[in-house]
């Protein structure tokens, strides 16, 4: 059995309950080197491309990670408006946490989670 780690979250009250019996086994679409653009950026406007046709709703949302200097990470949904020279392109305030984040910081981390095309 895989070892558990346990992380502390600030002023938590939550009651202790398990959740490792949830768990989908995702086998329709496998994917693997043989099949994959030998350039990401391609990869990835072929995976966008099929999500917006199947209509799945805010098929651009996506999950945008950064840390600043304090090194305490922030997580926060961003729409993508478009993909420049290798670039994903999302709109901030410069002056929010995230954009002071992203200036003390210029390593971040984008998830999409397309449920919906499994």
């Amino acid at each position: 059995m895989p070892e558990c780690k346990t992380v502390q979250i600030k002023d938590s009250c939550a009651m202790d309950k398990k959740y490792d019996k949830i768990r989908n086994e995702y086998r329709q679409k496998p994917f693997g080197k043989k099949i994959a653009e030998r350039d990401p950026f391609k990869q990835f406007s072929d995976w966008m491309d099929v999500a917006i046709d199947s209509g799945i709703k805010e098929p651009t949302a996506m999950a945008l990670a950064t840390v600043g200097k304090n090194l305490q990470p922030s997580n926060r949904m961003v729409l993508l408006k478009e993909i420049r020279n290798d670039n994903f392109i999302f709109y901030s305030n410069y002056d929010s946490k995230k954009g002071k984040q992203i200036d003390e910081n210029h390593f971040g981390s984008l998830l999409f989670y397309w449920a919906e095309l499994e």
